[in-house]
This record gives structure tokens, C-alpha cells and sequence, in this order.
């Protein structure tokens, strides 16, 4: 091999390991600010709910031999097949300060389903709290009407309704001075003029009609 192409592979190897410690400095700085948030709680969940149904879940696994709950990170210990020896795997639940169900795994053994599934049961239990109690709408229909379909997707989506679709019209001539996206209608449940303290369902339909070209 040339000294030239002993110099390409020495620089492709230096780009290769500068590319992956940029990325493992980006996951490691996103993960930070994700940690940082303080956790906002919806309506029915706390960190003592948590802790509860995490240790509700580890006692209907019986190779979960432990666990340690701090906050919304667990470490749970897992007995090998053979039950001589365990194993270990951590998880938190911080979504960048929310509970939502989503968490974050790192397991000593990837082969592993198991810390898959009691994570997934504790998510199914914290979401069922979730959409167990009702939300207000926290502003009335008068106010959003007017505004554009994506902010007004986004204030729903962001105070905990699950169930949102957005229906189109054809701008017409009483429309000519409307902003593309504008919303004109909006309805929860066939609710369409409700007030900022009124409640529903997060599993409520919400429709949401806007002008578009």
C-alpha cells in the first residue's frame, strides 16, 4: 500500500471518530436539557403515583428481583435464566418536563425483552391515569377562532387532547381577506362555543376547520 492511500485511511479513520464523538457530545448535551426540565404532573399523577405503579409492575414480573425508583429514573435488577447471577437495566421517564409514558433505556443485556415489557406496562399505567381525568380547554372558542390552524393544533395537542383532526374549506368570496390557515370553526364532542374553564375528555374528537386556497 502507497503512503498515499496510508494517508486517506488514517484521515478517514479521523473523520470517522470525530463525526461519532460530535454526535456522542450532541446526544449527551440533548439528554442534559432534557434531565433539567422540572417535570410538570397532569391531573391524577405524581412522583409517589409513579413510584407506586412501578413497584406494582415489578412484583407481577417475577424475574425482577428489584428495583429503585428515584424521581422518574428506575434501576431494576433481573435474574438470569439460570437464577445464579443478575443482571441490571436503567430507564428514566423525564420528557423534558412531562410524564408522558415515553422513557429512555439502557440495559446490560440488548437481548433482553424483558426491561422492555415492564416499561411498556408502566407507560400503559401512567397513560391511563392520563386520559382518565377530564382538561380544560384553558382558552374559549372566540379566542382561538381567527387564529392559524397550526397554533391552534398545537394548543390542544399541548395541553393533553389525543384525538385531533383538521378539516379544509375552499377560501370563498366572505373569505377573500383571510389569511390561509385561519381557523373558522372548531368543535370538541359537537361542542362548537365553549369558554377557557370548560372540560373534556382527552379522548374527546376535536375537529378544527380552517380556510384554505
Amino acid at each position: 500500500m502507497s503512503d498515499f492511500e496510508d494517508n486517506v485511511g488514517l484521515g478517514a479513520i479521523l473523520v470517522g471518530g470525530a463525526i461519532l464523538a460530535s454526535l456522542l457530545f450532541g446526544a449527551s448535551k440533548e439528554k442534559k436539557r432534557r434531565l433539567a426540565i422540572p417535570v410538570s404532573f397532569s391531573e391524577g399523577l405524581d412522583a409517589d403515583i409513579f413510584r407506586l405503579l412501578c413497584n406494582k409492575e415489578v412484583s407481577a414480573i417475577k424475574r425482577l428481583s428489584s428495583i429503585e425508583v428515584d424521581g422518574l429514573s428506575v434501576r431494576c435488577s433481573v435474574k438470569s435464566n439460570s437464577g445464579l447471577s443478575n443482571w441490571h437495566f436503567t430507564a428514566d421517564f423525564y420528557d423534558y418536563g412531562k410524564l408522558t409514558g415515553n422513557y429512555w433505556l439502557s440495559s446490560e443485556n440488548d437481548e433482553s425483552i424483558l426491561p422492555k415489557v415492564f416499561l411498556d406496562r408502566v407507560k400503559r399505567d401512567n397513560q391511563n391515569i392520563f386520559l382518565e381525568y377530564p382538561i380544560s380547554t384553558e382558552e374559549s372558542s372566540m379566542n382561538l377562532i381567527g387564529k392559524n390552524i397550526s397554533e391552534v393544533k398545537g394548543h390542544f395537542n399541548g395541553i393533553g387532547f389525543v384525538n385531533i383532526s383538521s378539516v379544509s374549506k375552499k377560501k370563498g368570496i366572505l373569505d377573500i381577506l383571510k389569511k390561509n390557515g385561519t381557523v373558522f370553526r372548531i368543535s370538541i364532542n359537537g361542542v362548537t362555543e365553549f369558554n377557557g374553564e370548560d372540560r373534556f375528555s382527552k379522548l374527546d374528537p376535536v375537529q378544527i376547520y380552517y380556510i384554505q386556497e
